[in-house]
């Protein structure tokens, strides 16, 4: 479940003159091994899996709770990521 604004944010993001220090990665957050390999050895990690919609939390309460709610903890929590080194989109 992605759609037109996070991939204009990660365009943004690729489009900045310093994006040759950033790896993009795109993938299913709620994928703890995809995780664990992806930020292993990462001096910083940005998490823009987050779904801004309300109107989408409406219609599929159980994918917005499951991707920006356990995509979150995956990230924060169960891979004891330095909370000051992970940065969430909002």
């Amino acid at each position: 479940m992605h759609g037109k604004e996070s991939e204009r944010n990660v365009q943004e993001i690729q489009d900045n003159p310093n994006s040759n220090r950033l790896k993009v990665v795109r993938g299913d957050i709620l994928n703890f091994e995809l995780l664990k390999n992806v930020i292993k050895d990462q001096d910083y990690v940005f998490h823009f899996a987050a779904l801004p919609s309300h109107r989408l939390a409406l219609k599929k309460p159980r994918d917005y709770a499951l991707i920006d709610l356990i995509g979150t903890i995956n990230m924060n929590g169960d891979l004891k990521w330095d909370s000051e080194k992970l940065h969430i989109s909002e």
